[in-house]
């Protein structure tokens, strides 16, 4: 690599993270400055539509995916609790994994890759046909127009689509301990609720919000 090139590279990426800091500061005073200070509102029935796109449409894939999860849990974890005794341990883990981490881990990664997808596509199809600048053009603000309404669906639906994929969890461990490990369906509903308390919800769902 020659040193132009070495330079070149290096300036490309300081212009790259420039963008994405002034996009990042213009985004978040539309959505939180502009409204309080009276300079900009919300676009609520955008911002609806979006929750409704982004947040419902992806709930058979956020749920087929931690149903899964909650088996191959379950399945893996009676491998090693049988030797030790504990196998009616599995619910309590399964439940506190899927509340605390995993829950809002997975939900994070497919939201990621589908709705980032989604609005990767849709916002780049405008750029080249010009339609962005077609707004400036007309004194409307791209980032409260388009970019507000997604952001702010996504941190509505997140905690949403975490608290449904924690419960799909739980499910997909009781499918599997009901079928094949011979644990009752109460017995391990119940140490289910008795294991998963308040705090643990709370830190997945503050967690979901922050992926």
């Amino acid at each position: 690599m020659t040193w132009n090139e070495l330079t070149d590279r290096v300036r490309h990426y300081c212009q790259v993270t420039g963008e994405f800091i002034y996009f990042t500061r213009d985004t978040f005073y539309w959505l939180a400055v502009a409204p309080l200070t009276g300079k900009g509102s919300i676009r609520g029935e955008a911002s609806f539509i979006q929750m409704v796109r982004l947040g419902l449409g992806a709930m058979p894939i956020v749920g087929l995916v931690c149903f899964f999860i909650g088996m191959i849990l379950a399945l893996q974890m009676a491998y090693i609790l049988q030797k030790i005794g504990a196998l009616s341990y599995i619910a309590n883990i399964i439940g506190v994994a899927m509340a605390r981490e995993l829950g809002p881990l997975l939900t994070g990664l497919v939201m990621a890759g589908r709705a980032g997808a989604s609005n990767s596509a849709e916002l780049g199809t405008m750029k080249v046909s010009e339609e962005i600048m077609a707004l400036d053009a007309s004194a409307i603000n791209p980032h409260r127009f388009l970019v507000v309404p997604r952001l702010l669906a996504l941190l509505a639906m997140m905690p949403c689509l975490t608290l449904l994929s924690s419960i799909v969890g739980v499910l997909g461990g009781l499918f599997i301990a009901t079928s094949l490990l011979d644990i009752s369906s109460y017995q391990y509903l119940d140490k289910t609720f008795l294991s998963v308390v308040a705090r643990d919800l709370w830190t997945g769902l503050v967690k979901s919000v922050a992926f």
